[in-house]
């Protein structure tokens, strides 16, 4: 979730607040708000403890001593990633075309009023409009989260025998 939020921040034009001042944090405000978001809908899940019984599991299945290189399912945790990043890029993507759409316009009206600082006017309707998209979205946003981390802590306690 994090990585939607990068993607959102940059294309609303968040993202240039760690461009023009390096001694700040390299997150955006964003991607802080999806990463407390994605912590919250874990624990409403009851991800900690499924995440404990998973660690009880886990000393069952392969006791200490007993690890093996081989013996871990990297087709299950590559997968994850990429639905992970699916999920994080079809998150972001309504902002993204709103954002696309938006820069068009003020390419055209760069090129029609050039007299027009495009960036000045246009940086504050832009984040303005990324945040209204957002907002209007963040419906969807929650539930393709909570289904997709409900989906995979199935997942992961079936890998652990449970």
């Amino acid at each position: 979730m994090q990585m939607a939020g990068e993607f959102i921040s940059v294309n609303m034009g968040l993202g240039l607040a760690t461009i023009f001042n390096p001694q700040q944090p390299q997150t955006t405000v964003l991607s802080f708000f999806f990463s407390l978001l994605a912590t919250l809908i874990f624990l409403s899940l009851g991800g900690v403890e499924i995440a404990l019984l998973a660690m009880g599991k886990s000393f069952e299945r392969m006791p200490p001593g007993a690890f093996s290189i081989y013996s871990i399912n990297s087709e299950f945790f590559l997968n994850f990633f990429y639905e992970s990043f699916l999920l994080a890029f079809k998150v972001a993507l309504p902002v993204m075309v709103v954002m696309l759409l938006f820069n068009l316009i003020l390419a055209l009206v760069n090129r029609f009023i050039p007299q027009i600082n495009v960036f000045i006017v246009g940086l504050p309707i832009q984040i303005f409009i990324g945040l209204w998209v957002l907002i209007l979205s963040m419906p969807v946003i929650l539930w393709a989260f909570s289904s997709h981390t409900r989906e995979y802590i199935i997942k992961f306690v079936a890998l652990l025998g449970g």
